[in-house]
């Protein structure tokens, strides 16, 4: 979701964005939730496959998290990287993950990412 909303927001930019999950394996489909509470603002994620953060996170400039527990594991893990670990929410709050859980609850999670998101586009992401 992340992803999708931070390129659709920043168009235009030399920004790179991606998304990567710390308990995801790389090359999984979106759920149906993702799926349907994205294409309700006109986004279509079908075809978007995971990616592991553990793959890929060691090289980004900035990494995101959605939650606490997220960035406190890449912070144990590349405790060098931990100035450019932050939360996706400029007020430093979670984003519980909606994984498993009904439409509504991906719904909220879309609504509080794309919240964050404006934020940080908003202020360049220079926070």
């Amino acid at each position: 979701m992340a992803e999708n909303l931070a390129r659709d927001l920043s168009a235009g930019s030399d920004i790179t964005f991606a998304s990567a999950g710390t308990g995801t394996r790389t090359g999984g489909a979106p759920s149906t939730g993702t799926i349907v509470s994205m294409s309700e603002v006109g986004v279509d994620v079908a075809d978007h496959r995971s990616r592991s953060v553990w793959d890929v996170g060691e090289s980004a400039d900035v990494i995101y998290a959605l939650s606490a527990e997220h960035r406190d594991a890449m912070v144990e893990r590349w405790p060098d990287r931990a100035e450019a670990i932050r939360m996706l929410r400029p007020d430093g709050a979670s984003i519980d993950d909606p994984y498993g859980l009904d439409l509504e609850e991906y719904r909220r999670a879309r609504d509080e990412i794309e919240a964050a998101v404006r934020e940080r586009a908003e202020a360049g992401w220079s926070q």
